[in-house]
């Protein structure tokens, strides 16, 4: 039997602005490999786009206060997300090829 144990978070509102300014710089990644998704006639490796990210950080000052495991996560989630949809099914023949 596994046991489970589920937390209630209250954070200060300091706190909350931090995990909302991260939430953001999260949702603008996710964006933006979105578009250089979209933009590429082939589909980019997830280790490819996942070789940007050092360059990006360089750029936008904001990716230097989330933590880097966090960014890789969103393209993480950014590929799940479009193999669910877009992946081989045979309902949906016109997607994209993902490997």
């Amino acid at each position: 039997m596994q046991i489970t144990y589920k937390f209630r978070l209250y954070p200060k509102k300091e706190d909350e602005k931090k995990l909302l300014s991260v939430l953001e710089i999260c949702r603008l990644l996710y964006n933006s490999f979105l578009a250089i998704w979209n933009d590429s006639e082939k589909v980019p490796s997830r280790y490819k786009l996942q070789a940007m990210l050092p360059t990006m950080k360089e750029e936008h000052e904001g990716l230097k206060k989330v933590n880097s495991k966090t960014l890789q996560m969103v393209l993480f989630m950014l590929y799940n997300n479009l193999k669910e949809n877009f992946g081989d099914n045979e309902d949906n023949r016109e997607g994209y090829a993902i490997s």
